[in-house]
């Protein structure tokens, strides 16, 4: 094997067995795994150090819940992993979901398009707090509401919404999603923002 960069070269003659091939493979699927555990941890490490007392574990999506109209998936991460239930699933920086059913090697989460999840939230140029949760007639457009708003909020669309960090799920500042728009509601008079 000759490596250039993040480039890597491998030469098989024809006499290379297919037991070769297969190791070569082997060693191309582990490097690629390995790469994007590099990256997670790069993302995480900031977060690590703002928030020293959170154990954080690497896990990658192995099946999805085609049933599921919230996106429902699983991961290879459960409790060997020191995987627990109500434990934040983050992308980097952005908030993915909660850990809601943990198994020994796998986990399932309920991503912030469910309305079973709720997350603190605050709009960061306004600094103004509310809720994040799904909502059953925005799923189909991949939206969620910032609920909880006063009827005179200032949020705008393009507005990036965070977490609070209040009920000590997730960590302070990590980010939702973007403000789609600004509504207030007929029937209730209260205001909430859709998020994308």
């Amino acid at each position: 094997m000759r490596q250039e960069g993040d480039v890597h070269y491998f030469a098989l003659d024809k006499k290379s067995s297919k037991k070769d091939i297969a190791a070569v493979e082997k060693q191309l699927a582990d490097y690629e795994e390995l790469k994007q555990k590099v990256v997670a941890y790069e993302e995480f490490y900031d977060i690590k150090v703002q928030n020293p007392d959170y154990q954080f574990a690497y896990g990658t999506v192995v099946s999805r819940d085609v049933a599921d109209p919230y996106g429902s998936f699983v991961i290879n991460a459960g409790s060997t992993s020191g995987i627990e239930v109500n434990d934040p699933v983050i992308y980097g920086n952005y908030v993915v979901g909660i850990v809601k059913k943990v198994n020994l090697s796998t986990s399932v989460v309920y991503t912030i398009l469910d309305p079973r999840v709720n997350i603190g939230a605050y709009e960061s140029a306004t600094r103004e707090y509310g809720y994040v949760s799904g909502d059953n007639k925005l799923i189909k457009n991949g939206l969620c509401k910032l609920q909880g708003l006063e009827r005179s909020s200032s949020i705008v669309s393009g507005g990036i919404v965070c977490t609070s960090g209040s009920g000590g799920v997730f960590p302070h500042g990590l980010i939702i999603g973007e403000v789609d728009s600004v509504t207030t509601d007929e029937i209730t008079t209260s205001t909430y923002a859709t998020i994308k």
